[in-house]
């Protein structure tokens, strides 16, 4: 099943039978200083192969999306980059929708509701549709407070940073839900 690689970051989720050798070396790899999306691909040519045969699929396949019991959309970090404002998820989901089929979006991952407003047209080109059948759906996940401030000092398009030492994360049992826009 093909995914979404955008940033370089899940590259090494293309290993295959290596994929926990695959990860663990591209994970080193962007701890290194100066490390770019760029700079990843060029050092795994073949996780970028794998990545490429996979995400193309034969267009005269018939698969149908119809034909999926549900859609599962894990959380983490990595859909914070990957999800968000994302064309491409933003006409999956239209489309599994469509054809009505659960999704379900865990933790970090409901972020994807920022691509709902996306549609592509036959050529792949975006379209944005602010009237899309997700506004105003009642999402629950992360308390805003605590990813707005993310965004505004540049929160996933930067490298990750080190909590300070000694201090602690705590966790709400209860956050609060917000309405998709």
């Amino acid at each position: 099943m093909p995914s979404l690689e955008i940033n370089g970051l899940a590259l090494g989720m293309h290993g295959g039978e290596s994929l926990g050798a695959d990860t663990a070396s591209t994970m080193m790899q962007w701890a290194l200083p100066g490390a770019t999306p760029a700079a990843v691909r060029a050092k795994n040519p073949e996780l970028v192969a794998r990545r490429d045969a996979e995400k193309h699929r034969d267009a005269a396949d018939d698969l149908s999306l119809a034909e999926f019991d549900f859609m599962f959309a894990p959380g983490g970090h990595a859909p914070m980059v990957d999800f968000h404002d994302n064309p491409v998820l933003g006409e999956l989901l239209n489309s599994l929708r469509e054809n009505a089929i659960p999704i379900s979006l865990i933790c970090h991952a409901p972020v994807a509701m920022t691509s709902a407003r996306y549609r592509l047209d036959a050529d792949g080109v975006p379209i944005v549709n602010d009237d899309h059948a997700f506004k105003g759906a009642r999402v629950t996940t992360v308390p805003k407070y605590g990813e707005v401030p993310m965004f505004k000092v540049g929160y996933p398009k930067i490298r990750g940073r080190r909590r300070a030492r000694g201090t602690t994360w705590t966790r709400r049992s209860r956050t609060p839900a917000t309405t998709c826009r």
